[in-house]
């Protein structure tokens, strides 16, 4: 009987597949820049759209739109701030 191939993987590829199933997709990133326009953003939502925009390759190309949109969203982020503390 022939053996079944190997379905084994290493640690990193397990690390890197569960990285990648925790963290948002590209069009689900900026989704989450334009809610932190709207409102603050959960503490796992900042993690996500952190790493992603560090991990992403095609952002990474982009990051000069990316770290723009989340410009943006720190900025509405510090007027709801203001908005509060009057």
């Amino acid at each position: 009987m022939p053996s079944k191939p190997s379905t084994s993987r290493s640690w990193s590829n397990r690390l890197m597949e569960s990285a990648c199933e925790c963290l948002p997709n590209c069009t689900k990133a900026l989704a989450l820049v334009e809610t932190g326009c709207e409102r603050d953003l959960t503490l796992g939502e900042k993690v996500a759209l952190k790493y992603h925009g560090r991990l992403c390759p095609f952002c990474a190309c982009a990051t000069g739109k990316f770290e723009a949109a989340k410009a943006l969203m720190k900025e509405a982020g510090e007027k709801r701030q203001d908005g509060k503390a009057s």
